[in-house]
């Protein structure tokens, strides 16, 4: 299950990474920098952003008429995607809270509030088998420099994490 989950949520977030239509929402003023919510995060914080008017994030669209009132809160969802599936190598972090259709992804029924932590900067090792030295020059070690941990909003589980 959660080979199909990491398969699915990677190939959507290929499809579309960054927040489109009409650009960020901030939640809150006074961000906790990483590394005071993360063990040995030393990336810059960026502000959180709520989905919002037809915004998307890769899966994740607007949160416009959910209730939003019984989610953990955009630190703590830092900090459990930090627990999770951190990546202390990564030289920015963001905080989107946005909706999915947890049906369509596999991450459960109907369409629920997630976050999405986003560590830009990361080098995501690329997968397969390595070529033998021999006059071919080397393959590089990274195949993107972006890694996303999709967290549940209401209980703080983590879903999923990909690129």
């Amino acid at each position: 299950m959660r080979v199909i989950a990491t398969a699915t949520f990677a190939a959507i977030m290929l499809t579309s990474c960054g927040v489109s239509a009409g650009g960020a929402t901030s939640s809150s003023p006074a961000l906790a920098p990483c590394a005071q919510l993360v063990h040995d995060c030393q990336a810059t914080r960026l502000p959180d952003v709520t989905l919002t008017a037809g915004q998307t994030f890769g899966a994740f669209g607007p949160v416009d008429g959910m209730d939003l009132s019984a989610i953990i809160s955009f630190d703590d969802a830092l900090r459990r995607a930090g627990a999770e599936d951190g990546h202390p190598d990564a030289k920015t972090v963001q905080v989107t809270l946005g909706s999915a259709n947890a049906s369509d992804l596999h991450w459960g029924e109907g369409t629920n509030l997630y976050y999405g932590v986003d560590w830009a900067g990361v080098c995501v090792p690329m997968l397969g088998p390595s070529l033998s030295s021999g006059g071919s020059p080397p393959l590089p070690t990274c195949a993107g420099s972006d890694w996303v941990t999709v967290i549940d909003a209401h209980t703080g589980a983590f879903i999923v994490g990909g690129n």
